[in-house]
């Protein structure tokens, strides 16, 4: 369960990040949906405009030799939610509705597992555990 909740605050600290950077990200350029399987991705060390201090899996892979033959474009989830945001136009306000849905969905998914946990504590009283 430390896992999950470490995972929620991580996801939910950079959600708040980027509305308080609200303004910055009403100028991101524009990725219509489909942009990214139409070019290349972004290369293994790309800074993100709020990925400021570099990832676990960048400092974890730093100085190993990257085959890009074999690079999927998997995005990670800072780069799934980016990509999510820069599929509407800058300046809309899809793009802050799209924040706020982000954050309900962190929300709602960090309580069905904390859901999932009682009901795994409870049935490990009931069975004598």
């Amino acid at each position: 369960m430390v896992h999950q909740v470490t995972n929620f605050l991580l996801r939910w600290l950079f959600l708040c990040r980027l509305v308080d950077d609200r303004a910055e990200i009403q100028t991101w350029p524009y990725r219509p949906p489909g942009y990214y399987e139409h070019h290349h991705p972004p290369p293994p060390n790309h800074q993100y405009p709020q990925q400021q201090h570099g990832s676990q899996q960048q400092q974890i892979h730093e100085g190993a030799p990257v085959d890009n033959t074999q690079v999927m474009d998997i995005p990670t989830y800072r780069e799934s939610i980016i990509r999510s945001i820069t599929s509407y136009p800058p300046g809309s306000t899809e793009r802050l509705q799209k924040l706020d849905e982000l954050r309900l969905l962190s929300v709602r998914e960090f309580a069905q597992q904390l859901l999932h946990a009682d009901e795994v504590i409870r049935w490990g009283e009931l069975k004598g555990y």
